[in-house]
């Protein structure tokens, strides 16, 4: 059966259609756009269990390092695309092992705790600006004037990306929103290769500086440099690795903030209770991370072994999908899911996922989160949204607010 997971309905209220999905069961059949039929898990213990279960789940078909047997990766998509494709979220063990401790010695250089001065530095020069922009009745849209820019600008240092080429990719990266078949997909062909270039002309000029015994800041330095057990990241898998740090550093935080703004404004009475003690931070963000769910589904899985799997009879070779959102407001796991309720505690949300694949930069987008919240409230105290203005995207497998208007009132 086809449900839509990328109308204007499901976005503002994805509840609407996976409420009746996990009534149904644990494990649903449904369509998605450009992957076609699959499995899609429902319930937060199914979901769980999914995600764990390496020996029956798999990203590939074969153990092969190249992109060819990626899951939900059609044939047709271009050859430049799938080398994209071919980076550790995408890859079983031991390939997986392999590239994620390659990236791990890279980012424990970098204690998260010692970024957060920076991080409150570009929040709040970007929260500045818009104020400026309120007071001067300039272009107010949280998502291009902070949302975006701000989560680009910390990823960005980290990576040790150039200022030159930042704008550049938050345009192709912002024209690949909305996807929901083929047609679409094929249309962000054009900003992909772009910052596919960029990513390797970046890579390129970073090698050349380190042989010219340059010191360069950076993970991109470091991940050139780095070695685990005799390995090194290929130039592909370099590009591919540098690429996928970047879109996810960036883009689901960016949908994460503006998600949690709406949801702030939605519930005043939430809000002022997160303000009133410093304290409370912490447990607003994990149920904010719940709520809002930016990231609705995991990337696709193949089933190994025909069998049954919470109750739904799979095939060798059939494709399956965590429902991450879905998951997040399960009544089974949550009193009352589909209410902000800041200080829910416990909070067993899955939107980092769970097993191998467990989200790499959970702590900077706690962070980022945290201290965003902190630097808008605190610079703009009356800032609201201006709910008959905003417009939702139409990206599968992310929750998305193209533009959010905020004014002063």
């Amino acid at each position: 059966m086809k449900h839509d997971f990328t109308s204007q309905t499901f976005m503002e209220t994805p509840e609407i259609v996976f409420a009746p999905l996990r009534a149904q069961a644990d494990v649903v059949r449904t369509r998605l756009p450009i992957i076609g039929k699959i499995w899609m898990t429902t319930s937060s213990a199914a979901t769980s269990a999914m995600m764990k279960n390496d020996k029956l789940f798999a990203m590939r078909k074969t153990e092969a390092s190249s992109s060819s047997g990626v899951a939900g990766l059609h044939w047709w998509i271009p050859r430049s695309i799938r080398l994209l494709a071919n980076n550790m979220l995408t890859n079983d063990e031991p390939d997986h092992r392999r590239l994620r401790k390659l990236v791990d010695q890279a980012f424990q250089r970098h204690s998260i705790s010692a970024l957060q001065h920076r991080v409150e530095e570009i929040a709040k020069a970007q929260t500045n600006k818009v104020r400026h922009d309120l007071d001067t009745n300039r272009d107010s849209d949280l998502v291009t004037r902070f949302a975006r820019p701000f989560p680009l600008a910390i990823i960005s240092e980290l990576l040790g990306i150039p200022k030159s080429v930042r704008d550049d990719f938050s345009d192709q990266a912002t024209r690949m929103t909305n996807i929901t078949s083929g047609f679409s997909f094929l249309k962000t062909l054009l900003p992909i290769r772009r910052m596919r270039i960029m990513v390797s002309e970046v890579i390129r000029d970073c090698q050349a500086s380190l042989q010219r015994g340059e010191k360069i800041d950076g993970l991109i330095s470091e991940l050139v440099q780095a070695e685990a057990d005799g390995d090194r990241l290929s130039h592909d898998e370099l590009i591919a690795m540098v690429f996928l740090l970047l879109i996810a550093g960036h883009e689901t935080t960016t949908h994460l903030i503006s998600g949690s703004i709406l949801a702030l404004h939605d519930n005043p009475e939430q809000k002022q209770w997160l303000f009133e003690k410093e304290s409370r931070m912490d447990m607003a963000v994990e149920e904010l991370l719940r709520f809002v769910s930016p990231v609705q589904f995991t990337k696709p899985r193949y089933v190994r072994e025909a069998g049954k799997f919470f109750g739904a009879e799979l095939k060798k070779g059939d494709l399956i999908i965590a429902g991450l959102a879905s998951a997040n407001f399960d009544p089974v796991e949550f009193e009352q899911p589909q209410l902000l309720d800041l200080s829910r505690s416990p909070n067993p949300h899955l939107e980092f996922g769970t097993g191998i694949h467990f989200c790499l930069g959970f702590q900077l987008a706690r962070l980022e989160l945290k201290v965003a919240l902190r630097a808008l409230y605190s610079t703009i105290p009356d800032l609201q949204v201006d709910v008959p203005d905003i417009k939702w995207g139409q990206r599968m497998g992310l929750r998305v607010i193209d533009r959010l208007p905020i004014v002063v009132r």
